[in-house]
């Protein structure tokens, strides 16, 4: 930016010496202020040659050429604009990919960003442009103020208290799990938050021809995860897309990640006492007979949460799905 300001200057004065030499000596065949705007037209062009010049000589241009090219970004969405991308992708995919913290956003009737429209639609076989059953994998923190990142998104939400901050995980469990038919197949599991920065959908294609889609945004500590706009980024061999698609598959994998069922025993039987104890990490033994952990003041309110949405985790199976 300095060096932009530097030729910006080196252009002022010959552009002022230019302008005042053409107003003292009458060169132009013109008088008044057909004149003066003349000499301002024709300088404002060369600054913006100049810039132009500056931009290429940078490689600002090259830059963003490449970001379509060879990235494959295409533009950042919101509102309506990325609302279309999640319709148009929902609908020519048989496998969806979601990494969020919580969920609960996108299954706001009133969220046009959300999911209801299509989820509803799939969930009885229509809007879809092929007879494949859709397969939608999804992948959320734990529930936990012990985990940094679920502290963090707390702030970004002050309309609710830490007890129904907690809660909504478990009403994402409740509502998501009604879409689940011979059409769509619902899979759910947890993840520790440590690289819980990026939050993504991934859009596999039926139809081989067509590249993977993945809709990519970074969390704001002042907004809520969906008020965030997002790239839209066409998957290739060595792009952010592509990383983004086997870090999901390997995030969905690893053993420490587990279903809804899982969770429930998780937390009744407090080993998430224990993976938190500074003792047990450094360990890496998740069993602490002498946990040092500091008590934790939501450990009541998670099994309370738990113990009232039995019903619902103990309907999701070992691996996650409905």
């Amino acid at each position: 930016m300095k060096a932009f300001k530097n030729i910006m200057l080196a252009g002022l004065a010959p552009g002022a010496i230019m302008a005042a030499f053409a107003l003292l000596t009458d060169m132009l065949p013109f008088n008044g202020w057909i004149k003066i705007i003349i000499v301002i037209g024709a300088y404002v062009v060369f600054i913006i040659f100049m810039q132009l010049i500056y931009l290429i000589w940078t490689g600002w241009v090259q830059s963003y050429f490449d970001l379509w090219h060879i990235g494959k970004i295409r533009g950042l969405w919101r509102d309506k604009g990325l609302a279309r991308q999640i319709e148009n992708n929902f609908f020519t995919s048989n496998n969806i990919k979601i990494k969020v913290t919580r969920g609960v956003e996108l299954l706001k009737p009133t969220q046009e960003c959300g999911f209801v429209k299509e989820l509803t639609l799939l969930k009885d076989g229509n809007g879809k442009k092929h007879r494949s059953p859709v397969n939608i994998q999804v992948l959320l923190v734990l529930p936990c103020y012990q985990e940094a990142h679920v502290r963090e998104r707390r702030q970004a939400h002050q309309e609710l208290n830490d007890e129904l901050f907690l809660k909504s995980w478990y009403q994402f469990l409740d509502d998501i799990r009604k879409f689940n038919s011979e059409h769509l197949s619902i899979n759910v599991r947890f993840y520790f938050g440590t690289h819980a920065r990026w939050r993504f959908y991934i859009f596999e294609k039926v139809n081989a021809n067509k590249n993977t889609c993945v809709l990519l945004s970074e969390y704001d500590k002042t907004l809520g995860g969906i008020e965030k706009p997002m790239y839209r980024i066409m998957r290739g061999e060595h792009n952010i897309a592509g990383f983004m698609c086997k870090y999901f598959d390997e995030l969905w994998n690893q053993e420490s990640t587990f279903s809804p069922r899982e969770l429930y025993e998780y937390i009744q039987t407090q080993k998430c006492a224990s993976h938190f104890c500074v003792n047990c990490d450094a360990k890496g033994n998740s069993n602490c007979i002498n946990c040092k952990r500091k008590p934790c003041e939501f450990e009541k309110v998670c099994k309370e949460l738990s113990e009232q949405y039995k019903s619902v985790l103990l309907s999701f199976n070992v691996g996650g799905s409905i």
